[in-house]
């Protein structure tokens, strides 16, 4: 009946509709999508959280939980998104192969002059045209 989680974030979060009605509503449930999408929201992350440490739980059972605790208004976040990195964080992630935590201690230590010797190390050489790509 539902299919997407996003019906089952709004039955949760608005509307109070029970949706578990029947065995194919059972298996469409998806408790990790939907715990995603609570965890947007200041005021159902702490429930998201909650449902999270109980990963056995039936999923019929976190549903109703969630259906029942979580305050019914309408909620307008949006998703959180991944930052973009910076071109000097990707040239030290790619040279010395470290998460971006760790380029971001380096990129304090590196001078400018450095930075071009780093670059040049990712340099395989070849004509570039528009959009970064080789012309042909």
């Amino acid at each position: 009946m539902a299919g997407s989680p996003f019906v089952y974030v709004e039955s949760i979060g608005s509307t109070g509709e029970d949706l578990m009605v029947s065995d194919e509503a059972r298996k469409d449930y998806n408790p990790f999508m939907v715990n995603r999408a609570l965890a947007q929201n200041i005021d159902t992350i702490m429930f998201a959280q909650e449902m999270n440490k109980l990963p056995g739980l039936d999923r019929e059972l976190q549903y109703k939980f969630l259906l029942k605790a979580v305050s019914k208004k309408k909620r307008f976040n949006k998703w959180a998104k991944k930052a973009e990195v910076e071109p000097d964080l990707e040239v030290i992630m790619e040279v010395y192969q470290v998460s971006l935590e760790k380029a971001t201690e380096i990129a304090a230590l590196v001078t400018a002059e450095q930075m071009e010797v780093l670059k040049s190390r990712l340099d395989h050489g070849g004509i570039k045209g528009r959009g970064g790509k080789p012309k042909k």
